[in-house]
């Protein structure tokens, strides 16, 4: 199902060009270049909705005030905008065009690949690569790129590590209210499918995320992670980058890992004194 997705994503990033749209696109204009004759904001119980009319489609925004959900919102227009170019394209039939809507829990290959095409509208190959460079692949231009797509920090991560010029992982943990507690994985994504993010691990293999937790900048280190090619008896380390941000109950940790990276003889002697611990 992966590359009939990869091959439908290829399909519409050469139809309409995607690739090369400007870093921060305005999605009223591209919705009118593509068909749309009317967006509108109601209060909908779903994110958003394509519809169609007798004079062209309509796309309809749940209304929202708070300017924290207006990223949310964003990423909402492009997902349906999404589902557009794959009816345009004709991979979409137009008959299933008003039965999907981004806000549902249908998360099927269709749904997923409209989340690509998103990220594709919203940060553009070439501009984001450009930006990516000047800024540089790390978990500290995060929040600058984010800020200049106007994109969540968990998409603006995704897109960082699909797109960064080294094989990356990113993993977000839920950190631990008290010294007892162990970090939860809640999620991961890997540019390579090699590698994968352990999620049951000693506490003590987990120090990065617990330092970053309350820490305000990025913090580096060290943190394991599966290779599926040489198998050990225990993920090895790898240098590992860490970010927290949100607050109380929606405070979160994301991790950067760098498995084709060398540690440094500073990482090496961590690692070992982490080993001997507990």
């Amino acid at each position: 199902m992966a590359k009939v997705g990869n091959r439908h994503l290829s399909r519409v990033l050469e139809l309409f060009s995607l690739e090369t749209l400007e870093s921060l696109v305005d999605l009223e204009s591209l919705a009118r270049k593509w068909g749309v004759t009317s967006v509108e904001k109601q209060p909908i119980t779903s994110d958003a909705m394509l519809l169609q009319g007798n004079n062209g489609y309509k796309i309809v925004l749940k209304a929202v005030e708070e300017p924290a959900h207006l990223t949310r919102q964003r990423f909402s227009f492009a997902h349906e905008l999404g589902h557009l170019l794959l009816q345009l394209s004709g991979i979409q039939k137009q008959s299933n065009l008003a039965t999907k809507h981004r806000g549902s829990y249908r998360q099927d290959v269709e749904e997923r690949l409209c989340d690509q095409i998103a990220a594709e509208i919203l940060m553009p190959r070439i501009a984001f690569q450009e930006d990516g460079s000047k800024a540089g692949w790390s978990l500290e231009s995060l929040r600058v790129l984010s800020r200049k797509y106007q994109t969540s920090i968990p998409a603006t991560a995704i897109r960082m590590v699909d797109l960064m010029p080294e094989t990356s992982l990113l993993a977000v943990w839920r950190p631990p209210s008290d010294v007892n507690e162990v970090p939860k994985l809640r999620w991961s994504h890997a540019k390579s499918s090699r590698y994968r993010v352990p999620s049951l691990l000693p506490r003590r293999r987990l120090w990065l995320i617990a330092r970053a937790t309350n820490a305000p900048d990025m913090q580096s280190g060290i943190a394991p992670v599966v290779d599926k090619v040489h198998q050990a008896a225990a993920p090895p380390d790898v240098p590992a980058e860490a970010l927290a941000w949100g607050q109380g109950d929606h405070r979160q940790v994301m991790v950067f890992y760098y498995p084709e990276r060398q540690l440094t003889s500073d990482m090496n002697a961590i690692a070992k004194a982490t080993w001997r611990q507990g």
